[in-house]
């Protein structure tokens, strides 16, 4: 009797993949029953994780890695740039409103950037092009001018793990390295097609398609080499910037003496 029952614990048992089908297929058959999305908040994530014997700290983790993930590209970008422009960095000992405060410090003072769009967690940021923007980044040390090698399509995306413990992540769509390989795609197609028009002409198809397959492997070559040499140089420029970002944005100490006046104003105001 014994050992059945165990056999049938054991074969009530869910492993995690197992679990996950099924609360997804529930989560499905609600919103199919309810004719609207069902949502969950990170408060029930956290109650969720305690009753199956998870530790929430993980999956404060897990929902970082999902809310900061880059965003989906497309297949001409994946081709041309491989990996996601993508650099991410902690910051801790910081409250959320010091945190978008130095992200908005740093940006638009070392890196010569200006906010546009309003995202999940973070903005969008384009290059200030105003003479006094660039005066006062040139002059400010630590910056790395991101604004010089990227365009206008960089987005910065904050997630919080605790109260002062924050993930900040910095991506590029690297929009000039996929203007420069389309430039050059094209001007290498635009030559393939005069000299394949020109062979047929001549009678001398067999080299110009020799032609024709050289230029376009050299095309592919310098388009994709320096697409991604490029590419490299935004991410370099993404993660120095949030080395110097995290630099400046470490809490102050309190020196001595401002300890001993902030202990006299209390003992004053009790």
């Amino acid at each position: 009797m014994s050992d059945a029952v165990g056999d049938r614990i054991i074969a009530d048992r869910l492993d995690a993949m197992e679990a996950e089908r099924v609360l997804q297929r529930a989560l499905e058959l609600e919103s199919e029953s309810a004719d609207e999305p069902h949502l969950i908040t990170t408060a029930q994530l956290d109650r969720i994780a305690t009753e199956i014997g998870v530790d929430p700290t993980f999956v404060h983790q897990a929902l970082g890695e999902l809310r900061l993930a880059p965003s989906e590209q497309s297949r001409f970008a994946r081709f041309i740039l491989g990996d996601p422009i993508a650099e991410s960095t902690s910051l801790n000992g910081l409250t959320r409103e010091d945190v978008d405060a130095s992200i908005r410090k740093w940006m638009t003072q070392h890196e010569g950037m200006i906010p546009g769009g309003v995202l999940p967690g973070g903005l969008e940021w384009h290059v200030d092009r105003r003479w006094r923007t660039r005066v006062l980044a040139r002059s400010m040390n630590g910056g790395n001018r991101i604004s010089r090698v990227a365009g206008g399509d960089v987005t910065h995306r904050v997630h919080t793990l605790a109260d002062e413990e924050h993930v900040v992540a910095m991506q590029s769509e690297g929009r000039w390295p996929l203007t420069f390989a389309t430039l050059v795609l094209s001007v290498g197609t635009m030559l393939n097609a005069i000299i394949v028009l020109g062979a047929a002409v001549s009678s001398e198809l067999l080299i110009g398609l020799g032609t024709f397959a050289g230029i376009a492997a050299a095309t592919i070559g310098v388009a994709v080499g320096g697409a991604r040499w490029w590419a490299g140089g935004i991410r370099n420029a993404l993660r120095r910037s949030l080395i110097g970002l995290a630099s400046a944005a470490k809490p102050q100490r309190t020196s001595w003496l401002g300890r001993r006046r902030q202990k006299s104003a209390e003992r004053r105001n009790s």
